[in-house]
């Protein structure tokens, strides 16, 4: 395969308020590094944060110089690095594949990624979040971060844009409920703030664990439709949430907050049961204040967590090929990635979205 000298990519460049597109030359996989052709990446809430100069994550980033984004990515394997062969014998040219955002290192000596912790791995920086991203036409990736999509996956079975969502607007949520919260059948589970996370955090509670009750919350009447064509059992705006429960005699076990400010955070402090827990996922709010008498007073467990495992994202893919999780994306060319950004800080965009390189995306719908 002929290879393009040049490609399109768009970055990270302090303090600029948006992505900026530049055309640089295509990379080249290292010994140990696989390169590909990007077929569809992820646009998150977390980069609308990234481009927010007083979020702390922009705070936080603009001291690692520039970079390209995109932290969720699919794409095809067109050059592997010379040791890729002897080592990840089931990576070659042409292997369709998500991109596991958390970069991790995967040595036997690192703390995190030994203890089934990989997630939280800081050796090196997250992809398209201080590593070139996929908000490119090609990405280098280092193999340990490459998980094939399984057989029968083909881009007709498993699209890109949804092999692209998968590694965080599903694989976050997915962890989430599965792992951190450990959900259990008989369950009830509130879902506060249905877009692209939330909405897939419903279908897995319903298509993927057994016997939950999901309960979604959101301020969008749109949002709340869709989150019951994702299977929600009930649903409800904020205002009347604590009477909702009343009425239909429901006892939340677990709450979940997409959104991650004060008052939704509150929202679930007050709906949830003694001894239940509560998990953040939203990064909307730079801090967030809970009573530690309070929180005692309910005997609650507070948790977070980050992502999810490299493991975990297989576990997705299969299942989506297995078409027993549904999945919502909405396609745009990559051209317009800094306006869907601009659309997702107005609350304009529903659901998750995923960006795929013009020349691609004219195939595809023209």
């Amino acid at each position: 395969m002929t290879l393009p000298s040049e490609m399109i990519c768009y970055r990270f460049k302090p303090p600029s308020p948006s992505p900026i597109e530049e055309r640089v030359p295509v990379p080249k996989p290292k010994d140990d590094e696989v390169l590909l052709k990007v077929l569809a990446a992820g646009v998150c809430h977390s980069d609308v944060g990234l481009f927010d100069q007083t979020s702390l994550i922009n705070q936080r980033m603009s001291t690692m110089g520039s970079w390209t984004c995109g932290h969720e990515g699919a794409g095809e394997i067109v050059s592997i690095g010379s040791s890729v062969a002897t080592t990840h014998p089931s990576l070659t040219v042409g292997t369709y594949a998500a991109i596991y955002g958390p970069n991790s290192c995967f040595e036997p000596d690192c703390l995190a990624c030994s203890t089934g912790n990989e997630n939280v791995c800081r050796k090196f920086p997250s992809i398209g979040l201080g590593t070139p991203g996929s908000w490119a036409e090609y990405i280098v990736v280092h193999a340990n971060s490459i998980v094939p999509v399984p057989v029968p996956g083909t881009q007709s079975k498993i699209p890109p844009s949804v092999v692209a969502i998968s590694t965080d607007a599903i694989l976050t949520p997915y962890h989430v409920l599965k792992h951190a919260c450990a959900v259990q059948p008989g369950q009830t589970v509130l879902i506060y703030g249905v877009g692209g996370l939330g909405l897939h955090a419903v279908a897995i509670a319903k298509d993927l664990l057994q016997g939950v009750t999901v309960v979604a919350c959101d301020l969008r009447e749109s949002s709340l439709e869709q989150a019951k064509t994702m299977g929600a059992d009930h649903v409800s705006s904020p205002d009347f949430l604590l009477a909702y429960f009343a009425d239909h005699n429901l006892v939340i076990d677990v709450a979940v907050d997409f959104v991650g400010i004060q008052k939704t955070f509150d929202a679930c402090f007050a709906a949830i049961r003694p001894g239940g827990t509560i998990h953040i996922t939203g990064l909307m709010a730079n801090q967030l204040n809970a009573s530690p008498m309070l929180t005692m007073l309910k005997n609650l467990t507070l948790k977070t967590s980050y992502w999810g495992c490299k493991s975990e994202l297989a576990e997705i893919l299969e299942a989506i090929g297995q078409g027993k999780l549904k999945v919502l994306v909405q396609e745009r060319p990559m051209s317009e990635v800094a306006k869907m950004l601009h659309d997702m800080h107005e609350g304009k965009i529903k659901n998750r979205v995923a960006v795929i390189p013009d020349a691609l995306f004219v195939e595809k719908h023209v």
